[in-house]
């Protein structure tokens, strides 16, 4: 068992002792008494005993991982813990990490997506064939506004543009959370007064 597992049980068994001793007409009293003494002080005096000075752990290469290391870091630790508490809770926290991994685009996938990219269409820009394939995709829109595969197409020739522009997965996605954030602070007009056509921000304000 961890440490910090057993100061944490150690300081219930510590708070219902005192919470005992001090309703002794609601606790049975016999029972009350016998959750004073020494062993009792004792142990509440190590636990407000100060601790030893941790040293900071150096974060810096935690930084780089992606969901799927911490996943994998989690599934080692659930094999090597003793405490079958604490493995469980590891295993479990493993197979979390991984199901959020699936689903989301970070800069991992970003990063597998841009190496598969260059190497299946070649580098460079190759700004022509990326926006008249885009175009190719807009018309199939059109012909099947209800099919999610054609509205990917396009996101996805929107992020080869970027990738193709020298945009590393990083700013790509500050790129998309930062436009966001521009575009949540506009003032937009009433979407009744737009049926079905495009609607753009109040142009009298000064946004990039």
């Amino acid at each position: 068992m961890s440490e910090a597992i057993f100061r944490a049980r150690l300081q219930a068994i510590i708070d219902w002792a005192d919470l005992a001793l001090l309703n002794r007409d609601v606790f049975d009293k016999h029972g009350a008494r016998n959750l004073d003494g020494p062993v009792f002080d004792a142990a509440r005096d190590a636990l407000n005993a100060p601790r030893a000075e941790v040293p900071e752990i150096e974060s810096g290469r935690f930084e780089q991982w992606s969901l799927e290391d911490f996943a994998g870091q989690c599934r080692m630790q659930s094999r090597e813990m003793l405490d079958p508490e604490y493995a469980q809770f590891m295993g479990e926290l493993a197979k979390r990490l991984r199901g959020v991994a699936d689903r989301t685009i970070d800069t991992s996938f970003l990063a597998d997506f841009a190496s598969w990219n260059v190497a299946t269409f070649g580098p460079g820009e190759r700004t022509a064939g990326t926006i008249a394939h885009i175009r190719k995709e807009l018309l199939e829109i059109e012909a099947d506004p209800t099919d999610p595969k054609e509205w990917i197409d396009v996101l996805l020739l929107a992020v080869n543009g970027l990738i193709r522009i020298g945009k590393s997965p990083a700013e790509i996605i500050d790129g998309i959370r930062s436009k966001h954030a521009v575009n949540q602070a506009r003032t937009w007009p009433d979407w009744r007064s737009h049926p079905d056509t495009p609607i753009e921000h109040v142009r009298s304000e000064v946004h990039p």
